[in-house]
C-alpha cells in the first residue's frame, strides 16, 4: 500500500480517532499488561495531539497578528492615509489660491490614486512626501506639516518593525509546528505499529485498516516542498504496493 500524506489539520482528527479505537479494541482486554500498554499509548497520543493543537493555534495567532499589522484597516495605516490625504488637499488648495507655485506631482507622483492603503506602500509614499517637503520650504505652513509628517513617519516605522516581528513570529511558529508535527508522526506511527502487533498476536491483522484512521482515508498527493514528513503505511494482508 502506498504512503499517504497526513496534513497538519488531520492530526487533530486522526490522533483522537486512534485513541478511541485503541480504547474500544483493547481498553477492556482481560490481560492487565495489555490494558496498561494501551492506556500508556492513549495517554502519550493525547499529549502529542495537544502539543500539535497548541502549535497550530500559535501559528494561527502569529499569522493573524502579521496580517493585522499590515492590512488597510489597521489604525496606523488609516491615520497615515488621512494625514497624507489632508496634506494633498492642503497643497492643492494653496495652489488654487496662488499661495504656492509648486508641483503636486513632486510630492505625489500618482496624485491621490497613489495613496494605497497598505503599510509598506504608504511608507514609500510618506518617505517621498517628507523628502520633497524638506526640499521645498515654500510650502505654506511648512513647519507644521513637516512636524505632522515626521510624527506619521515615526508611527509608521514602529508599525513596520512590529509587522516584521509578527511575520518572523509566524515563521517561527510554523517552524515549531513542523518540529511538533514530526514528534506527532512518530507517536502516531509508533502507536499504530504496536496496535498492529497486538492484532497480529490475535491473528486479527485484517482489522488494522479500520482501526488506524489514515489507512482508510482517501489517497492524496504528497506535498512537493519536502517540509512535512509522511507516515509510511504498513501493508495489510492481501494488499500490494
Amino acid at each position: 500500500m502506498a504512503d499517504k500524506y497526513i496534513d497538519n489539520s488531520e492530526t487533530q482528527k486522526y490522533g483522537p480517532e486512534l485513541r478511541a479505537n485503541l480504547q474500544r479494541r483493547f481498553g477492556d482486554d482481560p490481560r492487565p499488561a495489555v490494558r496498561a500498554l494501551v492506556a500508556w499509548l492513549i495517554a502519550e497520543q493525547a499529549k502529542a495531539d495537544q502539543t500539535m493543537a497548541d502549535a497550530l493555534a500559535a501559528h494561527r495567532r502569529a499569522k493573524a497578528t502579521a496580517t493585522a499589522t499590515s492590512e488597510s484597516g489597521s489604525p496606523v495605516v488609516a491615520s497615515t492615509h488621512r494625514t497624507l490625504s489632508a496634506f494633498y488637499k492642503h497643497l492643492d488648495a494653496k495652489r488654487e489660491d496662488d499661495a504656492w507655485s509648486g508641483t503636486l506631482e513632486t510630492f505625489f507622483p500618482s496624485r491621490r490614486t497613489g495613496l494605497t492603503k497598505g503599510l509598506r506602500p504608504l511608507s514609500v509614499s510618506l518617505d517621498g512626501v517628507v523628502s520633497a517637503l524638506e526640499s521645498d520650504r515654500s510650502v505654506p505652513e511648512h513647519g507644521a506639516w513637516l512636524k505632522k509628517l515626521h510624527a506619521a513617519q515615526k508611527q509608521l516605522t514602529t508599525a513596520l518593525a512590529d509587522s516584521r516581528g509578527a511575520v518572523h513570529g509566524a515563521r517561527d511558529a510554523l517552524s515549531e509546528q513542523g518540529t511538533e508535527k514530526g514528534a506527532w508522526l512518530r507517536q502516531y506511527h509508533g502507536a499504530s505499529l504496536v496496535l498492529e502487533g497486538l492484532l497480529s498476536l490475535e491473528g486479527a491483522q485484517g482489522e488494522l485498516g479500520a482501526l488506524v484512521p489514515h489507512m482508510s482515508a482517501p489517497r492524496k498527493r504528497k506535498p512537493t516542498d519536502g517540509k512535512t514528513p509522511n507516515v509510511p503505511e504498513r501493508p495489510i494482508e492481501g494488499d500490494t504496493k
